[in-house]
């Protein structure tokens, strides 16, 4: 992975995959049919730190802190941030299945969201009329924009994201007239 981390997906060979394996490329075409066999082989096994599970119940402070956790998590740690970087930077070039795998981790995280938003909308911790569906939609493209800036720019990329998930906090605490559903 850190190959293709490194090269991107067009760039990177598979003798430079062999070679950082410590294996010949014969191996290599012995266990996968091409390079993109190979992508989706090691992208299909890895988790993402978006795939967490939030929990039914739990507080908005904590299930806000723990969505912060993920995504820093996503652009930190070695094997995360180098899936990210391959998902974000290749995703056109990548097989089906492994973008499908980032698209649907990305997807997992904004429907946990949702649900964070729709359970603490019951308990009285954000607005009733909150539009939980066009927020949740803004989520999942700051999530998206969050990624691709964190995994290209690693200077301010933990900070963007705790004040992104602040603004983002404030914002559905006190929503502005238009992510209100209208009442008719």
């Amino acid at each position: 992975m850190k190959v293709f981390a490194c090269y991107g997906i067009s760039e990177a060979t598979l003798e430079q995959v062999a070679k950082a394996a410590g294996v010949s490329r014969g191996a290599v075409y012995w266990y996968f049919k091409g390079k993109k066999d190979l992508v989706k082989t090691i992208l299909s096994e890895l988790d993402h730190p978006l795939g967490i599970e939030l929990g039914t119940d739990v507080r908005l402070d904590l299930a806000w802190e723990k969505m912060i956790t993920a995504l820093i998590d996503a652009i930190s740690t070695d094997q995360s941030r180098r899936l990210s970087k391959i998902m974000v930077n290749n995703g056109a070039l990548v097989t089906d299945g492994a973008r499908k795998g980032f698209e649907d981790s990305v997807k997992s995280f904004a429907e946990h969201f949702s649900c964070v938003l729709e359970q603490a909308v019951g308990r009285g911790e954000l607005p009733t009329a909150l539009d939980r569906g066009l927020v949740t939609e803004m989520f999942r493209a700051w999530v998206t924009g969050l990624l691709y800036e964190g995994v290209n720019d690693t200077t301010q990329s933990v900070r963007m994201i705790i004040a992104t998930m602040h603004s983002i906090r404030s914002l559905i605490n006190d929503p502005p007239a238009h992510l209100l559903r209208l009442r008719r």
